[in-house]
């Protein structure tokens, strides 16, 4: 059976579109920082606001969240 899922990275989603998080690609102090931020694999969160040139905005539990480009680029994400 082949698997249907379509990953893509965080930088790649629009706005106004729901996800997952799948895998962070990044050193261990980065994962610590993102963790404390509620961003961990499994973290279902709602695009607010992507440009595709400067930072985004996640919503993730009530909270906005601003992470930057190059880091998004680094995050493994599922479409929901």
């Amino acid at each position: 059976m082949l698997n249907n899922f379509f990953y893509m990275y965080l930088n790649e989603i629009e706005q106004n579109t729901f996800g997952k998080i799948i895998k962070i690609y990044d050193e261990k102090s980065i994962l610590i920082k993102l963790s404390s931020m509620g961003i961990s694999k499994n973290t279902v969160f709602a695009m607010v606001k992507n440009n595709f040139k400067g930072a985004v905005i996640l919503k993730i539990d009530n909270n906005k969240i601003i992470l930057g480009r190059g880091l998004c680029k680094k995050i493994e994400v599922e479409l929901l």
